[in-house]
């Protein structure tokens, strides 16, 4: 096992949990109230982190870069709107109800309510799709304390490797349904150059707002990033 992976993170950290994947990882009982499913979620944080930020996905009225994205997670299984209210029965899947964004939005903006109600967490909503601010925010808060990033999505690995500075920044971690790593000690493993362009390779190899060309994938163009070296330097240059 390589020596980013960990069996457990130091103490006195904070944590910083991906809202998206949240949602999805606490089953949902039909006939419950709305009220009642927003304290399992509080519940479940409180059992498992303390010193918490919440970092929520946006879904708003506007056409976002993400939006393909969402349509193929959701496939065609969508549920109807729901006007919902704290005290309202849920009465279809929770899989139908979020694949409907406005849905989303509104239990989201329930859920949040209750948690900035409890001591030691916070909420913060982003306009759109969350793991630039998650990253962001994982990089503010390690200038004065360790952070761990709860969450599964390659791209807040991707930002995390990009943006962590061991000048800068105490030790960051990611923490996936499967895996704690080392932030800091992958970036040490990698190649500087692969380090300052993992944005790049990301994108050509297709991430959430960028569709990978026909038959080329993560691994395809990391073997082949010698000769991308130079085109890697081009297109992180700012101007």
């Amino acid at each position: 096992m390589p020596s980013c992976v960990i069996d457990a993170c130091q103490l006195g950290v904070a944590y910083v949990i991906d809202g998206g994947a949240m949602l999805h990882r606490i089953p949902w009982v039909k006939c419950t109230s709305y009220s009642n499913i927003c304290q399992l979620y509080v519940q479940h944080v409180r059992n498992h982190f303390h010193n918490i930020l919440v970092v929520f996905d946006g879904y708003g009225n506007s056409p976002s870069t993400k939006d393909e994205t969402h349509k193929r997670r959701s496939g065609s299984e969508m549920g109807a709107n729901v006007d919902l209210t704290p005290e309202m029965m849920l009465t279809m899947k929770k899989k139908s109800f979020l694949a409907n964004p406005n849905n989303k939005q509104r239990f989201i903006n329930l859920l949040a309510s209750v948690m900035e109600k409890e001591d030691g967490i916070a909420v913060k909503h982003s306009p759109a799709d969350a793991d630039y601010d998650i990253a962001m925010s994982a990089c503010t808060i390690a200038r004065s304390q360790p952070v761990v990033v709860v969450g599964d999505d390659t791209d807040l690995l991707i930002l995390l490797l990009h943006h962590f500075s061991s000048s800068y920044h105490q030790t960051i971690y990611l923490q996936t349904s499967t895996n704690i790593l080392n932030v800091s000690i992958l970036q040490d493993m990698l190649d500087p150059d692969l380090s300052s362009s993992v944005l790049f390779i990301h994108a050509l190899s297709g991430c959430d707002t960028t569709s990978r060309p026909y038959g080329i994938g993560k691994l395809s163009v990391l073997s082949k990033y010698n000769g991308l070296k130079e085109l890697a330097k081009v297109f992180m240059k700012p101007s």
